[in-house]
């Protein structure tokens, strides 16, 4: 991000007003749900076949399924590229938890969205 004279780089108020703004939203409940039934793990890792490192920002883990969630701000514009990286977190995530459902989606703070991937 480039900051311009008049402006700062970060504005934190305005970033906890988002972050809160999203947090409150109905969608965010898909991403930050309150059972105890469900582990999440931030950050996980994974590697390919090819050594190749990635990190999904949030996974779900049930007994029966995956959840992908990956963090985005700003608009949607990039969409088929999110799409795209979270099917291959999607794949990752199943060979890691076979016999295990995966579902993915993409959680859009600034527009208080969440986005199935299929």
């Amino acid at each position: 991000m480039c900051q311009r004279d008049d402006e700062p780089l970060l504005d934190l108020a305005s970033i906890h007003a988002r972050v809160l703004a999203f947090l409150r939203a109905p969608a965010a409940r898909e991403v930050f749900p309150s059972s105890d039934r469900v582990e999440t793990r931030c950050e996980q890792e994974f590697v390919d076949s090819d050594g190749r490192l990635y990190r999904a920002d949030r996974l779900l883990v049930d007994a029966t399924r995956v959840v992908v969630i990956d963090f985005k701000t700003g608009h949607d514009s990039d969409e088929p590229a999110y799409i795209e990286q979270v099917r291959k977190y999607m794949r990752l995530a199943a060979q890691g938890f076979p016999g295990r459902a995966v579902e993915g989606r993409i959680a859009y703070v600034d527009l208080k969205d969440v986005r199935r991937v299929s």
